[in-house]
């Protein structure tokens, strides 16, 4: 009995440890999206023609990282 308690317990501790890094590696990916939020609102009101790479370069970051969070907080959806 107290076996299969310590055995639940050691699965239930390496779950609790996975939600947690996946916490971990969700914030620092909110962090980003934020940061190159910023860029994009700068880049908005110092638009130049050799600014438009960047433009485009940082849109497509912030797309493929908005969408790594989305799967990350619902894993279950396609």
């Amino acid at each position: 009995m107290e076996r299969d308690y310590r055995k639940e317990k050691m699965e239930l501790d390496k779950k609790l440890e996975d939600i947690q890094d996946i916490q971990v590696v969700l914030h620092m990916l909110q962090e980003a999206t934020d940061l190159i939020d910023r860029a994009k609102k700068r880049l908005m009101y110092n638009r130049k023609a050799k600014d438009l790479d960047i433009d485009h370069l940082i849109r497509n970051a912030h797309e493929s990282l908005v969408e790594c969070v989305d799967r990350i907080k619902n894993p279950d959806e396609p």
